[in-house]
C-alpha cells in the first residue's frame, strides 16, 4: 500500500466517526476481509490445524487490527520497518494452532 493510500485510508476512518455513510461504506469495506479471515480460520479448526478454542470472528478482527496498526505505524514514522512486527504476527498465528494447545496443556500439568 503506497503512501497516499495510508493517507486516504486513515482519513477515511477519522471521517467515519463523524460521517454515517463513510463509516458505512468503511465497514463495508472491513466485512468481506474479516468474513474471509474467519472462514479461512473455521477451515484451519475443521482440518484440526487450529484451536477449536479460538473465536473465528473475534481473531479475523485481531489481525485486521494489527495491519491497521502496521498503516498508522508507517505513516507516522516513514522508515518504519515492519519485519519484528511480522514476527510478532508470525507468533501470534503459531498461538492459534492445535500444537500450542498442546503444549499448554503440557506445561499446565507440570506446574
Amino acid at each position: 500500500m503506497g503512501r497516499e493510500r495510508r493517507h486516504i485510508a486513515i482519513q477515511s476512518w477519522a471521517e467515519a466517526v463523524q460521517n454515517r455513510a463513510i463509516l458505512r461504506a468503511v465497514v463495508a469495506g472491513f466485512e468481506e476481509p474479516k468474513t474471509q479471515i474467519a472462514k479461512l480460520i473455521r477451515r484451519g479448526q475443521a482440518l484440526v490445524k487450529l484451536s477449536r478454542t479460538v473465536d473465528a470472528e473475534a481473531t479475523a478482527r485481531a489481525m485486521i487490527a494489527m495491519f491497521h496498526g502496521f498503516i498508522l505505524q508507517k505513516l507516522w514514522e516513514p522508515g518504519f520497518d515492519p519485519a519484528a512486527g511480522f514476527a510478532v504476527f508470525e507468533k501470534f498465528l503459531d498461538s492459534l494452532s492445535v500444537e500450542s494447545d498442546r503444549k499448554v496443556a503440557r506445561n499446565s500439568r507440570c506446574d
